[in-house]
């Protein structure tokens, strides 16, 4: 998560469009909250949101994200 070019990346929507715009820092703090309240160590939590968050960074959205 150190690279630049994943800090703060907000997708701008489109007039009538229903997605949120989150920055990437907010996605990683909602998932490692969401995973430790679920009983994942924080560890671990934050192992899983490093991963979903940057593979949604690259573009490839999954889990609900």
């Amino acid at each position: 998560m150190e690279r630049d070019s994943m800090k703060n990346i907000i997708e701008k929507p489109y007039i009538g469009s229903t997605k949120a715009c989150v920055s990437i820092s907010s996605l990683h703090r909602f998932c490692v909250d969401a995973m430790v309240i679920s009983g994942f160590s924080k560890n671990d939590a934050k192992t899983v949101a490093d991963v979903l968050t940057t593979t949604d960074a690259w573009g490839n959205h999954s889990h609900g994200t």
